[in-house]
């Protein structure tokens, strides 16, 4: 660094003395330029666990668009909503995200509006909404409930990997009889890399 310092306080007296001390001064040069170009674009050094660190925040915001930490959240708002038809897998709600490793978490809570619960309640956490299954490894759980509660699950710690920009859904599926039983369901979605 007091090279450095040297050549950039005194710059004429490193050129003086002829090509010899021009080379170091031009080598010297490059050196600086690699030491700004490594400030300025921080993001593509690479190394070890123990040489690189992660810049994290003073204040209580989440990490911007790209960034580890990045935050996509989305739920029904306090509202309740249907579900889907009897014994068919049906997206609660769906938030969008860009390419990324993601880990998820959903939370549904049930009322059985009057309706007749004839098995389980299912929830997943995945990228195919509509009628099909959840189908992602380790994203789909099943709780039995009783015929008259009211219920709720949370699903935590669902890895989804998107290459592309896609969605993420919280699917559920449920079966009933006389009445359409409703919920109410969020979904936290954050980036992990």
């Amino acid at each position: 660094m007091k090279k450095i310092l040297f050549l950039l306080l005194v710059p004429s007296l490193s050129l003086a003395g002829g090509p010899k001390y021009r080379q170091k001064d031009a080598k010297l040069q490059d050196e600086i330029a690699n030491i700004y170009h490594d400030i300025a674009n921080p993001v593509i050094q690479s190394g070890t666990a123990e040489s690189l660190k992660i810049l994290g925040t003073t204040t209580n915001d989440n990490a911007g668009e790209g960034y580890i930490g990045q935050v996509m959240s989305t739920s029904t708002a306090g509202n309740f909503i249907n579900c889907p038809a009897n014994a068919t897998w049906g997206t609660a709600i769906s938030t969008t995200a860009t390419a990324g490793d993601w880990t998820c978490d959903g939370h549904i809570q049930w009322t059985t509006n009057g309706a007749t619960i004839a098995g389980n309640y299912y929830m997943a956490i995945n990228t195919t909404g509509g009628t099909s299954a959840g189908t992602t490894p380790d994203s789909q759980v099943a709780v039995l409930r009783s015929t008259t509660d009211d219920s709720s699950m949370s699903l935590s710690g669902v890895r989804i990997k998107l290459a592309s920009a896609g969605t993420i859904y919280l699917q559920n599926f449920c079966q009933y009889s006389v009445a359409t039983p409703k919920l109410y369901a969020s979904l936290y979605c954050r980036r992990a890399r």
